[in-house]
């Protein structure tokens, strides 16, 4: 059995790209392309099964804080990279705007 630590490690493998893609897929309900296991059935009344919520938090994990409002900008907003950095270097989070390794989650500061 994978633990959700270890779900969150191999899906990050697919890169922030797609991770940004599945996390806004996933957080609209819609069946995520090229996701590696099946969900079920997973729109609004069928969220709460556990391959979506488990899908759901390591993908969110897997991206951080960051990435998950940087992904949300750029796919379902579809603002730039540049419009998304403005926003979040204007107080959205105090923090810096690129997504990396080194960047503090928000909520534990």
């Amino acid at each position: 059995m994978i633990t959700s630590l270890e779900l969150t490690k191999l899906l990050s493998l697919a890169g922030v790209k797609q991770l940004g893609r599945w996390y806004c897929d996933l957080n609209v309900f819609r069946k995520p392309a090229n996701f590696p296991f099946d969900l079920g059935k997973h729109d609004r009344l069928h969220y709460e099964s556990l391959s979506f919520q488990l899908a759901w938090h390591c993908v969110a994990d897997a991206l951080g804080m960051e990435g998950c409002s940087r992904a949300w900008w750029l796919y379902e907003l579809r603002h730039t990279e540049e419009e998304w950095r403005a926003w979040w270097n204007g107080g959205a989070c105090d923090g810096p705007s690129p997504v990396s390794d080194d960047v503090e989650d928000c909520n534990e500061r």
